[in-house]
């Protein structure tokens, strides 16, 4: 019997075949936050990351958590997760909730829900 990826592992390894993608788009795209100092890129990227786990399913508030993310790894600073742990953990809730009711829906979509959510994670996966 083979056995199907948790969803940890199935969102780990898509938020990995996208890294790179992510990267080199917004490296193309001029990076906008290059002129930011570092205590102003992670201070905003903190706020900008306590907005989107209110609203997480609102494309334009993840992808600005994107751009700053995208700086902050081109600079090899890693996010300052110290600052948004509430917001984290509540967001980390909120997302394995959804997935949760996705299963109950379809119970054999693990690795399509997974792909379904990754897009919201942005904390790395442990």
């Amino acid at each position: 019997m083979v056995k199907r990826p948790s969803v940890a592992q199935a969102v780990e390894a898509y938020l990995n075949s996208v890294r790179g993608d992510k990267l080199a788009g917004f490296t193309e795209g001029g990076r906008s936050h290059r002129g930011l100092s570092r205590d102003q890129l992670e201070e905003r990227w903190a706020a900008a990351y306590r907005t989107m786990t209110w609203h997480w399913n609102d494309d334009a508030k993840r992808q600005t958590v994107d751009d700053y993310s995208q700086e902050l790894e081109l600079r090899g600073i890693e996010p300052p997760w110290d600052q948004v742990k509430a917001e984290l953990e509540r967001f980390t809730t909120a997302v394995s909730q959804e997935i949760a009711a996705v299963r109950r829906k379809s119970p054999s979509a693990d690795g399509e829900t997974a792909a379904q959510f990754a897009h919201v994670v942005t904390a790395p996966v442990t």
